[in-house]
C-alpha cells in the first residue's frame, strides 16, 4: 500500500511539471494508453485560461480498426501526425491540435475525443512550437484553413492541398496492381487583404503586377533592382512584405 502511495504521489509530481514546461507533440498512437490518456484529457485546460467551447467544435468520429491497419496511409494527410500544442483565436487555453489537409480540418482534442474546429472566417490557429499559422478564408462561398506566410494588411497565405490517388488494378498478368494512396499537391496561393478577400497570384507577369495597382511599377523596380524570382516562395513573402511597407510607410 505504501508503495502504492509513493508511485502515485511520483506520478503527479510529473504531471503537474510537465504542464510547466515545453511538452512534446502527442502521437494518435497513445491516444488510449494510460498515462497519455491522463494528459490529453486535461491538455485543453491551463488553470487560468479559458476552456474552448464545444459550440466551437464538432465531434470525429474514428474508426480505430482501420487506423490500425492503415496507419502510415492515414498519416499522409497530414501536416504532422501527432498532435502539437497551439492557441486558438483569442483564447488563453493552449490546446493540442493536427491540421487534416485531406479534409481540411483543424482536429483537437478534448476529454479523450477528437473533434473538428468550425471554420469561422477569421479563425486563426497557431502551432506554438513551429509558429506555424492557419486562418479561416472564404473562397468560392466555401470556408477553408489557409497557411499564412506572411501577416500584414496584405498577407500571403497558402491552400494546401493533398489528393487521393485510387487504387489501380492489375488487368493481366503483365500489369501491376498498385494501392490507394494520398500525394501532395502543389500550394495555391493567394493575397488577402483587411477584410479577408483572397486575390489568387497569377505566376505570368502582366497579371501578377495588376495586383499591386498604382503600386505595380514600384513593385517591378524592386523586384529588378533586387533580383527577386515572384515565382519562388521567399522572394515572394520579400515582395508582399515591400508592399505592405509601401501601404503603410
Amino acid at each position: 500500500m505504501r508503495k502504492l502511495t509513493i508511485l502515485t504521489i511520483l506520478f503527479f509530481c510529473v504531471y503537474n511539471h510537465g504542464f510547466t514546461q515545453q511538452v512534446n507533440p502527442i502521437n494518435t498512437s497513445g491516444v488510449n494508453d494510460g498515462i497519455n490518456s491522463a494528459i490529453i484529457a486535461n491538455v485543453n485546460r491551463i488553470k487560468t485560461g479559458q476552456i474552448i467551447s464545444v459550440n466551437h467544435l464538432r465531434l470525429r468520429t474514428v474508426d480505430k480498426s482501420v487506423l490500425k491497419e492503415n496507419i502510415d496511409l492515414e498519416k499522409k494527410k497530414y501536416l504532422t501526425y501527432s498532435f502539437e500544442k497551439a492557441s486558438v483565436d483569442n483564447y488563453d487555453t493552449r490546446a493540442y491540435v493536427r491540421y487534416n489537409i485531406f479534409n481540411d480540418e483543424i482536429e483537437f482534442i478534448k476529454e479523450m475525443n477528437i473533434y473538428y474546429l468550425v471554420k469561422e472566417v477569421g479563425r486563426k490557429v497557431q502551432f506554438i512550437r513551429t509558429g506555424i499559422i492557419y486562418k479561416v478564408f472564404e473562397l468560392d462561398k466555401e470556408k477553408h484553413f489557409f497557411k499564412v506566410h506572411v501577416e500584414d494588411k496584405y498577407s500571403l497565405v497558402a491552400k494546401q492541398k493533398v489528393r487521393y490517388i485510387e487504387p489501380k488494378v492489375a488487368k493481366s498478368g503483365y500489369d501491376r496492381a498498385k494501392p490507394g494512396d494520398y500525394k501532395r499537391i502543389r500550394d495555391e496561393l493567394y493575397i488577402a487583404d483587411e477584410n479577408n478577400k483572397l486575390e489568387k497570384i497569377v505566376f505570368k507577369k502582366k497579371a501578377f503586377y495588376s495586383i499591386f495597382g498604382i503600386h505595380s511599377e514600384s513593385i517591378k523596380e524592386y523586384i529588378k533592382f533586387n533580383k527577386l524570382n515572384f515565382k519562388k516562395l521567399d522572394d515572394l513573402k520579400t515582395i508582399i512584405q515591400h508592399y505592405n511597407s509601401l501601404l503603410n510607410p
